[in-house]
């Protein structure tokens, strides 16, 4: 949402550059879940490619940043959308294929729980530190600590990188 804010206050786009931004992240992440489907046989760690997509978009919300324009930040939000869905498409289907058939309801309801509720909360966070500090401060400061986490899952937690 910070990419909305930056948009309208300090890339003053057109409302024709608002909907190429608001179709690039899905379209990306289409394309992304495409590729998933076409490949998902070639991919024999599917752990390191979720990490993979974690360790790439910190430095996409990095970059974005320090974009001067809308025009320039579009094929970023594209590669956003695409990271994406490697990193949702893959781990949902992971938690599918490895989650005991009598849990799985549980599991995803607790998963479904959390992702309601925790992006409201993360706006209401990043929107008044976007008053505060400017939209573009605040994705940086995202972006490092994505990263920051992706490191730390990379190297920690072996049992994600080792999934086939």
């Amino acid at each position: 949402m910070l990419v909305q804010v930056m948009l309208v206050k300090e890339w003053n786009a057109t409302s024709f550059q608002f909907g190429l931004f608001e179709a690039c992240i899905p379209i990306g992440y289409i394309v992304g879940a495409a590729m998933i489907m076409k490949w998902d046989q070639r991919f024999t760690k599917r752990g390191l490619v979720i990490l993979g997509g974690m360790l790439l978009l910190g430095p996409v919300f990095i970059s974005l940043s320090f974009i001067p324009s809308a025009w320039l930040g579009m094929p970023l939000i594209l590669v956003h959308g695409f990271l994406f869905s490697y990193c949702t498409v893959l781990a949902t289907t992971l938690l599918r294929m490895r989650i005991d058939e009598h849990i799985q309801g549980r599991v995803f309801a607790m998963i479904s729980s959390i992702t309601t509720v925790a992006p409201p909360i993360g706006i209401a966070v990043c929107s008044y530190l976007a008053d505060v500090y400017s939209a573009s401060n605040v994705l940086l400061v995202n972006g490092l600590l994505l990263l920051t986490a992706a490191i730390l899952f990379t190297v920690f937690m072996k049992s994600i990188r080792d999934v086939a």
